[in-house]
């Protein structure tokens, strides 16, 4: 650590999870207390974020996407500026919630289109217009027999749209240390640290300070947004607790060597749980559009990126590769679904017609 008071996140990561860029919880992770054949990683939904650091400040950022703007169709390009941490994290999503969006009309206000002195003059005929209908109401209320008892004055004013509220995504899930060892212990412990990292700035001095990262966010076929933070986090000890130096004592397991002074420097200052509850909240940082959504949705076409780097550049999300369950879980994940069938003796959502090695050969060919 070359300097006690800036941790840049990269170095930070770099440190925990070594030179490991795919941190896959759904994969790599003891998140269930099943067998790999009873949940096997592609058939669990996931959530796909892609982290950056900012580099700039709103006002370089500023001035670059107006830049930016002048030679690109992109209406997000410049948004953020940021560089890649080169950390893919593939998250569990086990949630029942798939979209909820608010649409927001409003009547809409006189001179609200730019001309201040005739909207002004238009505002003051209808309220000139008004009072006049009032005082004939007021003049008519005398000869009672004119009017019907249920008429009532009503004035139809177009309305504009002001605006539409998507609803960002949260997920939960656990890590497991029951009936585990100690090198799943502490990966399931440096996750928990990494996100609460994640969460808090950089004080790189008494008053510059970097702020948390920002990640691109996916959940396949469900939702996309290309900028986003983490906006919540609720990390909770399940089950009994234990100091790790006695858990040590009582399994014949090599240690896992301490790495201060990110971590402690003894085992007995590592508390471990039976598992860990953590349940991570997102928010937008570019409001959801039919851009976002509908181009997002194909993960071979990044046509909306909204963090480049301080030139303008193409979306470093090009420089993770594009995402592909092939790539992420391999063959032997394919296999590991197709043994489903035959070691549980039943089907996927109990489909009489597709097998699990019909779904291995959709996994594995082209």
């Amino acid at each position: 650590m070359p300097d006690p008071y800036e941790i840049p996140l990269q170095e930070y990561e770099q440190a925990i999870f070594g030179e490991e860029q795919n941190i896959n919880i759904v994969k790599n992770y003891k998140w269930h207390t099943g067998l790999a054949t009873d949940m096997p990683p592609p058939h669990v939904p996931r959530l796909i974020l892609h982290e950056f650091e900012i580099a700039n400040s709103n006002l370089w950022s500023g001035l670059n996407r107006s830049g930016v703007m002048l030679i690109r169709d992109n209406p997000y390009a410049g948004m953020y500026v940021a560089e890649p941490t080169m950390r893919r994290f593939i998250l569990p999503y086990l949630s029942d919630f798939t979209w909820k969006a608010s649409v927001t009309w409003a009547p809409s206000e006189a001179g609200g289109n730019g001309d201040e002195k005739k909207g002004n003059a238009i505002q003051r005929k209808i309220d000139a217009f008004k009072d006049g209908v009032k005082s004939a109401i007021q003049f008519g209320q005398g000869a009672s027999e004119l009017f019907n008892s249920s008429t009532a004055f009503v004035e139809n004013t177009a309305e504009r749209w002001q605006g539409t509220d998507v609803q960002p995504v949260s997920t939960k899930f656990s890590l497991i240390n029951t009936n585990s060892n100690p090198e799943s212990w502490m990966k399931n412990y440096r996750f928990c640290q990494y996100l609460k990292a994640a969460c808090l700035h950089d004080q790189r001095n008494t008053t510059k300070a970097s702020p948390p990262p920002i990640y691109t966010l996916l959940i396949p076929g469900m939702i996309y947004s290309p900028a986003c933070y983490i906006s919540g986090l609720e990390i909770k000890q399940k089950g009994s607790v234990m100091p790790l130096n006695v858990l040590l004592r009582l399994t014949d397991e090599k240690a896992p060597a301490l790495k201060p002074p990110y971590e402690p420097e003894t085992y007995q200052e590592i508390y471990i749980p039976d598992s860990w509850e953590i349940k991570i909240d997102f928010k937008w940082l570019v409001i959801p559009s039919r851009q976002t959504q509908i181009y997002g949705m194909n993960t071979m076409r990044w046509k909306v990126p909204a963090i480049t780097n301080a030139w303008g550049d193409e979306a470093k999300d090009e420089m993770y590769g594009f995402y592909d369950l092939r790539e992420e879980f391999g063959i032997q994940g394919a296999e590991n679904a197709a043994l489903y069938y035959e070691q549980s003796n039943a089907k996927l959502f109990d489909m009489k017609n597709a097998t699990q090695k019909e779904a291995k050969g959709a996994l594995t060919d082209g």
